[in-house]
């Protein structure tokens, strides 16, 4: 009974180590982006603070592309990332659908 415990409590952590979405969404700037669709603003936040604010600015920045990749974006444009020690981390930017040419 402890070692399938053990073995669900690695499982577990593992799956919640995972920071980058598994997606195709490229970081890009305005430049880049000027033959593109636009598709709209996205955005994504994460709580943690203190010393974990790396980490934060990375998750609320996956919860946006995330959100980029469901409308079907190739690139984003980052707008605003912050965090602080005591509210945790914001990212925000504008998605965008690229030709194959571009990509």
């Amino acid at each position: 009974m402890k070692i399938s415990g053990l073995i669900g409590l690695s499982f577990f952590a593992l799956s919640a180590c995972a920071s980058s979405p598994q997606t195709e969404v490229k970081d890009a700037d305005e430049r880049m982006v000027q033959q593109c669709q636009f598709l709209g603003h996205v955005s994504g936040g994460s709580m943690l603070g203190g010393a974990m604010q790396r980490r934060a600015r990375e998750r609320a920045q996956n919860e946006a592309i995330r959100e980029a990749a469901k409308l079907g974006a190739t690139h984003i444009v980052w707008r605003n990332v912050h965090s602080t020690s005591s509210q945790g981390a914001t990212a925000d930017g504008d998605a965008y659908r690229c030709p194959k040419s571009l990509r």
